[in-house]
């Protein structure tokens, strides 16, 4: 169960960017115009870049809890309870840095998923093309 938590976020995360990725795609099929799925890629790409601000917090938040860790290995206290938190303090620092890690992972994958729709996703889409009126000039007229 803890496994299921600690990777629904990302989860999520992929299942949203692959159907937003569909999304665009029927669109721009729908509408015949295959560079409506290239601007769906750019816009996917801008959410990535924004999502960075979301790494940020959450650095920030792995920074004041690794913090917090240190000051408790730091107190005075007897050998033995101090090996044991020193073993949680690294457990626990071990765990942030795969949690960073997982981020990273993530708005990485974002990104390059959104790069390669902006550049390729025309492709995935036939375009419709319009039957040209043929104008019949004067000259072309049959003759009676």
């Amino acid at each position: 169960m803890d496994w299921v938590r600690a990777h629904t976020t990302y989860f999520l995360c992929g299942a949203m960017t692959l159907t937003y990725c569909a999304f665009f795609v029927g669109l721009a099929t729908i509408l015949g115009d295959p560079h409506m799925a290239n601007r769906g890629g750019a816009l996917l790409s801008a959410f990535g870049a924004a999502a960075v601000v979301w790494q940020v917090s959450r650095e920030m938040n792995l920074e004041i809890k690794n913090a917090t860790d240190e000051s408790a290995v730091g107190a005075k206290m007897p050998p033995l309870a101090q090996e044991t938190i020193e073993r949680i303090v690294r457990g626990r620092y071990e765990m942030r840095r795969l949690e960073r890690m997982k981020v990273v992972i993530t708005i990485a994958g974002i990104l390059v998923i959104g790069e390669l729709m902006h550049g390729w996703a025309d492709y995935l889409v036939p375009e419709r093309h319009q039957q040209a009126e043929r104008v019949v000039l004067h000259s072309d007229a049959p003759r009676r």
